[in-house]
């Protein structure tokens, strides 16, 4: 299995990043994308946020099947069922907001990514397709 970056993601972490992006993290962040593949940020600029696929190619630390989430849940998950960056295969994903596209340079909000991580792709957020309307219950289910 090969993967190819598209392009490289550029914040001010150089040593640790936030276990979750930050939209209103300080600081500059941006993508550039590899001038071959340009053409494919044709109208990316018409959506408001978009998800970030990442290689997180400096974990070096061994996986836990078990862990302990960092967002208040005092209970132990599996891993599958958390958030850490510590993972069999190293994909990391973050929603963004899209603040502007520039040629081959995508202006962003705050993400959870080192200075100079390989991205490995990008797909626009469609609020129809990807926020799920949370239903009330009812006693028949």
């Amino acid at each position: 299995m090969q993967f190819h970056p598209i392009g490289i993601i550029h914040t001010p972490y150089t040593k640790h990043a936030p276990r979750q992006s930050i939209t209103e993290a300080e600081g500059v962040f941006y993508i550039s994308i590899d001038p071959a593949n340009e053409q494919g940020l044709f109208r990316l600029e018409k959506h408001s946020h978009i998800f970030i696929i990442y290689w997180l190619d400096r974990q070096t630390e061994p996986i836990k099947w078990v862990v302990t989430p960092h967002h208040g849940q005092a209970a132990p998950v599996g891993l599958f069922a958390s958030r850490t960056p510590l993972r069999p295969n190293p994909i990391g994903l973050s929603l963004v907001k899209l603040l502007g596209v520039d040629g081959n340079v995508l202006h962003i909000s705050g993400i959870d990514a080192l200075d100079g991580t390989p991205v490995l792709d990008i797909k626009p957020y469609f609020k129809g397709l990807d926020s799920i309307p949370l239903k009330t219950s009812s006693p028949s289910g």
